[in-house]
């Protein structure tokens, strides 16, 4: 069975030949262990290498993003992926090396510039200061009527999509690449969540322009042959969302299904990707919201993923379940075996689940517990094993919202 037929499957519910597997990222020290050769390919340390490539000139940045694909195509088929989502670049060039880990965006001298730093043991590469810093609900005012303007007036074309179109490309028809689009309250600066309680209609003005400038982006995508785009953005922490569950039902769920709603009429799946504990709005992003699927599962947020299976696996494909941090970084091999038949006994009976990581393979995680996850996951991911959980695909009544289960795709 082809990779994309395992995919397309999992957002069916329909069991393939194995359970499909897929990572958002892996960290470039990681990748370049499992390849034998200095590798880009993601977290927090390919945002300094892309830095670096910039300020060599915009040759070296060209090479630096050739580099990136060819090398993470080669870590997916190394590592059997089924799937792979193009890297979070930071798409700015800096202005300046301010010291050998210390990087300025922008221009101190105007109202928006950034300075970054990288830590080589942690190999993140942080906000260290910004003009965000002071930003006030004026300039948040100021800042969303341009971005009003920009959104309104801008239109897409293939030329805003190079790199998924080259990704698209270096795939072939066997790797299922991922699209991309947001639908989300920032949380920095902190200003915008001042707002949500201080000027709500701000926050209403944003969620709108972005609402209408992820269409466009979206009715792109599907040109490209896009069938699945990851979306949402990070809103919580283990202790919750960073706002209440009213201001999540008021102002996001009606964008968000929405967005779902034009996605669905596009043929097109739509996963919400969040880390953190969300049970206090579950009902209302994985049912009401409409979405097709639910990634970054934060196990050690709390997010249980035999519960959230049982409570919307009828509803949602899943992708993730194998902590990041307490499993593949810091346990042991048997451990990250244990775990991996675990998420696949709880979630992989009926279909409607991609096995992975919580969030990120994270720099430092050992190799062999890489190897671990993903042999074990092909092996024991496979359908007529039966796992060694009872439910069975005919405890699932899997009835979507919008059925687009029956839709062409590119």
């Amino acid at each position: 069975m082809q990779s994309r037929d395992r995919i397309l499957f999992a957002y069916q519910h329909k069991e393939g030949d194995r359970v499909p597997l897929f990572e958002q990222a892996v960290a470039d020290s990681v990748a370049s262990e499992i390849l034998g050769r200095k590798a880009f390919t993601g977290s927090a340390s390919l945002h300094r290498e892309e830095a670096e490539a910039w300020l060599r000139g915009e040759q070296a940045h060209q090479e630096f993003l050739e580099k990136t694909r060819q090398d993470i195509v080669a870590l997916a088929r190394k590592l059997e992926f089924d799937a792979i989502r193009t890297p979070w670049l930071l798409g700015e060039k800096p202005t300046k090396k301010l010291d050998a880990y210390t990087y300025l965006y922008g221009d101190l001298a105007s109202d928006r510039w950034t300075i970054r730093k990288y830590d080589p043991v942690s190999q993140m590469f942080g906000i260290y200061d910004s003009s965000d810093n002071t930003l006030d609900i004026d300039g948040l005012e100021r800042r969303i009527e341009k971005i009003e303007q920009e959104y309104r007036t801008k239109t897409f074309s293939n030329d805003d999509f190079t790199e998924l179109i080259a990704y698209r490309t270096y795939c072939g028809d066997d790797l299922e690449v991922f699209g991309y689009t947001a639908m989300c309250i920032p949380y920095y600066p902190p200003i915008w969540l001042e707002a949500i309680v201080l000027r709500p209609d701000l926050i209403e003005r944003w969620l709108d322009a972005l609402l209408d400038y992820e269409k466009k982006s979206v009715a792109v995508q599907k040109t490209l042959g896009i069938r699945v785009v990851f979306g949402g953005g990070d809103f919580a922490d283990k202790n919750g969302p960073f706002y209440g569950p009213k201001v999540f039902r008021r102002m996001v769920v009606p964008r968000l299904h929405h967005m779902t709603e034009y996605c669905h009429s596009l043929g097109i799946y739509y996963s919400f990707s969040s880390d953190g504990n969300l049970w206090s709005v579950a009902d209302e992003l994985f049912l009401e919201s409409g979405i097709d699927g639910y990634g970054e599962i934060d196990i050690d947020s709390g997010m249980d993923l035999a519960e959230v299976k049982r409570r919307y696996g009828h509803r949602i494909t899943l992708w993730g379940g194998l902590s990041c941090g307490t499993i593949l970084l810091q346990g042991t091999k048997q451990a990250v075996i244990d775990a991996t038949k675990k998420a696949i006994d709880a979630a992989a009976p009926g279909g409607g689940y991609i096995f992975g990581s919580s969030n990120i393979i994270m720099s430092g995680t050992p190799v062999e517990n890489v190897y671990a996850a993903f042999e074990t996951a092909k092996e024991y991911g496979k359908y007529n094993n039966n796992f060694s959980n009872t439910l069975s695909s005919n405890q699932f009544h899997h009835e979507k919202v919008t059925d687009i289960s029956n839709q062409s795709f590119s």
